[in-house]
């Protein structure tokens, strides 16, 4: 295994309820990604196995996801 695929397996440890899995690109390196087995929720993407994890953390606590809220810094959504 290589580096990347001994994070998905520990991640997965970590979340049993969401399958994760990367996406190599030929730019712009690695795309984690994780959904729910349950096939509720939306597909998690980020670009990196830490953010990867802030965005499982947010999605579990039913909080928004790091940076949403940016769109709403003058009150209005963008």
């Amino acid at each position: 295994m290589n580096a990347d695929q001994d994070r998905v397996a520990a991640l997965e440890l970590d979340w049993p309820a969401w399958q994760i899995w990367v996406v190599p690109r030929v730019v712009g390196g690695t795309v984690w990604c994780a959904r729910r087995w349950d096939g509720t929720g939306d597909v998690l993407n980020a670009g990196s196995a830490d953010e990867l994890t802030e965005h499982l953390v947010a999605a579990t606590t039913a909080g928004p996801l790091p940076g949403d809220l940016d769109r709403f810094k003058d009150g209005t959504a963008q």
